[in-house]
């Protein structure tokens, strides 16, 4: 089998992450970087499937000897780079999600950050709309209906 070359590069380019790869454009119009082409020539194969990515085993993108490429899964390549172990609430999110939502709801931290970011929103936005107060006003006279032995007051908000 012919080795596949590039149509046009390689050139270097930032990926997504800021780091600097060398890429190209080979002849069926598809950019790949430089480290999956020479997997590919490796491997003696025309294309590598998306759930596969070629990991830099010395976590320099620019080096791309083959014997510092290794093909991974695309999701176990992610848990090395992007590993979801959130001690801080005792419990892994990708070894038992349940227990890590319940934990991470639970949160006091988390809790006090969202009722903070609810204040401010309230005193930012809703505190002088008129047709907040409207709303409220109106909620506020249907719960004193709706309640038993309750007056047809309206507090004030």
């Amino acid at each position: 089998m012919e080795p596949i070359e590039y149509k046009w590069g390689p050139y270097k380019i930032l990926d997504h992450a800021g780091k600097e790869r060398w890429s190209g454009t080979l002849t069926n119009g598809k950019k790949v970087s430089r480290a999956r082409l020479l997997m590919m020539n490796f491997l003696h194969c025309k294309n590598i499937p998306i759930v596969f990515d070629v990991h830099h085993i010395n976590e320099e993108t620019t080096d791309d000897r083959i014997d510092n490429l290794q093909l991974m899964s695309r999701v176990e390549h992610r848990k090395l780079h992007m590993p979801r172990d959130y001690s801080k609430y005792g419990v892994s999110s990708s070894g038992n999600p349940a227990e890590y939502q319940k934990a991470r709801k639970n949160d006091p931290d988390k809790k006090e950050f969202l009722l903070a970011k609810r204040r401010k929103y309230y005193q930012d936005h809703l505190k002088n709309d008129p047709i907040y107060i409207t709303k409220n006003r109106k909620r506020a006279s249907d719960y004193q209906k709706n309640k038993k032995g309750g007056s047809n007051e309206i507090s004030t908000l």
